[in-house]
């Protein structure tokens, strides 16, 4: 081989590199937004689908289609996704929503899935990276 060929050769392989990291940086973020976005959405989904009246009797029950719709919303407005939950960097979003009591205490958990556009991944016929994040209402126990 000759020196421009191994310079060619070169150039390419860092310019696949570069790429490369950067798709691995967009994965990271994207990751960490839909996690802090997931947790913001539970938190207004609690909030949204509580009813007041409950307060004064010491109980928590949760309108399952307020918290489910508060949650979308949120998820939604904190992402920037169109009503198909869906943007041009989350593709094909699906968003599922769990409501369980567990000694009348009400868990949320909520599942975000996207794929993620890849840069360098095209390259190599990648061309999304499939993401699934799920968040859940802590138990008490967990901060003991």
């Amino acid at each position: 081989m000759n020196s421009p060929v191994k310079l060619m050769l070169l150039i390419y392989f860092l310019v696949f590199g570069l790429l490369a990291s950067v798709d691995l940086i967009s994965i990271s973020r994207a990751e960490d937004n839909i996690k802090r976005s997931l947790d913001r959405a539970i938190d207004g989904g609690i909030i949204y689908g509580t009813n007041e009246d409950d307060y004064s009797k010491g109980l928590i029950y949760l309108n399952e289609d307020k918290v489910r719709q508060g949650v979308r919303d949120l998820i939604q407005k904190n992402l920037k996704l169109e009503p198909t939950l869906s943007s041009e960097a989350y593709q094909n979003g699906e968003l599922i929503v769990n409501i369980t009591y567990h000694d009348g205490v009400p868990r949320v958990e909520a599942t975000f899935r996207a794929a993620i556009k890849m840069i360098a991944g095209g390259m190599v016929g990648l061309d999304t990276y499939p993401l699934e994040i799920t968040k859940r209402t802590p138990y008490l126990s967990d901060y003991k």
